[in-house]
């Protein structure tokens, strides 16, 4: 019965590392996609600014095409 007991009890140590490791890679996971998201909403506003600068631009170069 003890040796019964031994088994289970390394079995579930096992089980239970496996899915803290599981669990670790999923959090680190999670930090890795966060930092990408933050860094790509960084990298749509900072397109999004210049490409309003280059708009700007386009429609001053313009305007002045425009003046007689």
């Amino acid at each position: 019965m003890e040796a019964s007991t031994t088994s289970a009890t390394e079995t579930l140590s096992k089980a239970l590392k496996g899915m803290g490791e599981q669990l670790s890679k999923l959090v680190d996971s999670v930090e890795k996609t966060s930092s990408e998201i933050a860094a790509n909403t960084n990298l749509v506003k900072d397109s999004s600014q210049s490409l309003r600068a280059m708009d700007q631009k386009i429609k001053e170069d313009d305007e002045a095409d425009d003046l007689p």
